[in-house]
């Protein structure tokens, strides 16, 4: 099973990483994953290996975020595949499979589902005098923190 150690050091690659490349190539974000998407990949080869290790760390990122939900069966097949939501002049994505991302995407909606029911069984809303409903609010700590006091 995945640990929260290993979540943190992965991101802290990645964004690593990522502000070296940026740094050195003299890019913003946008133009660094417009490199990451790009098949054809052309450049230096220091940037083009840079491109590479970044490609793997996101790789290795999905694998594992897959692995700490229990996951681990699904099968990423990372390739180039076109994203029929984007832009047609622009559709052309590094990403998990179709099949993957349905797959992972239909699982996350079940788990919505489950711990909606659970907070409605153990915390029932009873609307205000004149109201139909309550707005849920939510408290979220920065990501890195809650991950270190793990």
């Amino acid at each position: 099973m995945t640990n929260s150690r290993e979540l943190l050091d992965i991101g802290r690659s990645l964004d690593g990483l990522r502000k070296k490349i940026m740094t050195e190539a003299d890019i913003g974000l946008t133009e660094l994953y417009n490199m990451f998407h790009n098949p054809n990949l052309k450049g230096n080869s220091e940037l083009q290996a840079d491109i590479l290790h970044l490609r793997d760390l996101h790789s290795h990122l999905d694998k594992i975020v897959l692995e700490a939900y229990g996951w681990p069966e699904i099968s990423l097949m990372h390739d180039f595949y076109q994203m029929e939501y984007l832009p047609e002049n622009d559709r052309i994505r590094l990403s998990v499979h179709p099949d993957a991302r349905k797959e992972i995407l239909k699982r996350l909606l079940a788990m919505n589902h489950k711990k909606y029911n659970e907070e409605i069984v153990s915390h029932p809303v009873t609307p205000k005098k004149g109201k139909s409903f309550q707005k849920a609010t939510f408290k979220t700590d920065d990501l890195f923190s809650a991950l270190e006091d793990n």
